[in-house]
């Protein structure tokens, strides 16, 4: 079972489509209505959560939607850091969206959450840390540090997890994994 914040495309971007492919379900949380629309005809068997999600409850909040969609964010700051990289920086628009917090989205699945991917665009490392890990334990959480826009951020992460009884288990150029020790 997983959980993918920040989704995006239902296929080509997605971290959890092997997975789907092969049998297993989850929860897609993607604010952009457009992609949200590809998700429900291309994993109809999973659920959408039409929102983006917060450290904290909140009712709504405002996404500003990059001119390449999978930049997009709640922090203007981090869209606008890519400038107008190979035409990719920029926002295109920005909308208002329904919120949610972290705990509250995770909670429904507390005792079952074997991956979760977080990729919010310069929010991750306040959403792993926000999980009330008492109650909320996934077996392998991925995130996306974006150390280019937070300098740092990807070692302050690392330790955060190791602190929450996680052990880092791979890093690439974008995501750093971590493992629930036993």
């Amino acid at each position: 079972f997983y959980v993918e914040i920040g989704a995006n495309h239902p296929i080509s971007t997605s971290s959890t489509y092997l997975m789907y492919q092969r049998g297993a379900r989850g929860v897609l949380v993607e604010p952009i209505p457009e992609l949200g629309a590809l998700i429900r005809t291309a994993r109809p068997k999973d659920v959408l959560v039409p929102s983006v999600v917060l450290p904290t409850p909140q009712a709504s909040a405002t996404l500003f939607i990059g001119n390449a969609h999978e930049l997009s964010s709640v922090d203007k700051a981090h869209v606008e850091s890519f400038g107008d990289f190979d035409g990719i920086g920029g926002i295109r628009e920005h909308i208002e969206v329904s919120a949610i917090g972290i705990n509250e989205l995770l909670t429904p699945y507390a005792n079952k959450i074997d991956f979760l991917s977080i990729d919010c665009e310069g929010l991750d490392y306040d959403l792993v840390k926000a999980i009330d890990y008492e109650r909320i334990r996934p077996s392998v959480i991925q995130c996306e540090p974006s150390e280019h826009y937070l300098k740092g951020i990807r070692a302050r992460i690392i330790n955060l997890m190791e602190c929450r009884s996680y052990r880092l288990a791979a890093i690439t150029d974008i995501n750093v994994i971590f493992e629930r020790l036993p």
